[in-house]
């Protein structure tokens, strides 16, 4: 794969987590797995420490149940070395071949502790200015005020939903904050919504696509990127759409 394609084809193909599906989510050797078998990107998340720092990890606790943020990193990485803080995420990114990354802030708790402000200066001092990764980098959040206090930085900012989770209130919201993208979950994706973003020149990203046939119904409709946990059945959008 040369190094532009990735700019050239449509819907990017993110793996979630990275390969999940073969090696543990959320590590090094995972996000190493999607990439070497051909997809665009990757989609992670990124969890506050009590010491300021990121752990890239999905759920608010380890595995042992103790919460992420009432931890250091160091403390974490001591009992659970597998698991990268995001600096040790974009000391890896920077050494890839250029690669999309679409990162995701968590702040299920609604808490405003200063993470939003903590996370841009990490990337600012992990990512050199006019890197490829820098420029295909989509921060993306379910709090639309988590996002909100980040519209003053140059980072492309998505706003990630699910009526599951948030009101239609929340949702309105997020969508009329005039970010880079919207990443719905892929059964909200019909045409209204696709006219809705292309009107407001939204990128469209959805997630966590599994299945082959969902795979194609979104590649035909248009959206911008489709994230999932099996880069096989994600390459079906290339293969057949």
């Amino acid at each position: 794969m040369s190094r532009l394609e990735p700019l050239l084809l449509r819907p990017l193909l993110l793996g979630h987590r990275g390969s999940p599906k073969t090696h543990p989510e959320n590590t090094l050797v995972s996000f190493s797995d999607a990439l070497e078998r051909g997809l665009d990107g990757l989609e992670t998340d990124a969890q506050p420490t009590v010491d300021g720092h990121f752990l890239i990890h999905h759920d608010p606790n380890l595995p042992d149940g103790r919460p992420i943020g009432a931890l250091t990193l160091g403390e974490i990485q001591h009992d659970f070395p597998q698991f990268p803080g995001l600096e040790d995420l974009l000391e890896w990114a920077v050494k890839q071949r250029d690669f999309h990354l679409n990162l995701e802030l968590k702040n299920d708790e609604n808490l405003d502790d200063g993470r939003e402000m903590r996370l841009i200066e990490a990337l600012e001092r992990g990512l050199p200015k006019g890197s490829f990764l820098r420029e295909h980098l989509v921060i993306s959040c379910f709090n639309p005020l988590s996002l909100n206090r980040m519209q003053a930085s140059d980072f492309k900012l998505g706003f990630l939903y699910h009526t599951r989770y948030l009101s239609a209130e929340q949702i309105e919201f997020g969508w009329n904050l005039g970010l880079y993208s919207v990443h719905p979950h892929h059964t909200l994706v019909d045409e209204a919504l696709l006219e809705r973003a292309r009107a407001h020149h939204f990128q469209v990203l959805t997630w966590t696509v599994n299945e082959p046939d969902e795979v194609l119904r979104l590649t035909r409709a248009g959206v911008d990127g489709i994230i999932g946990d099996d880069p096989e059945v994600l390459k079906t959008a290339r293969a057949q759409g």
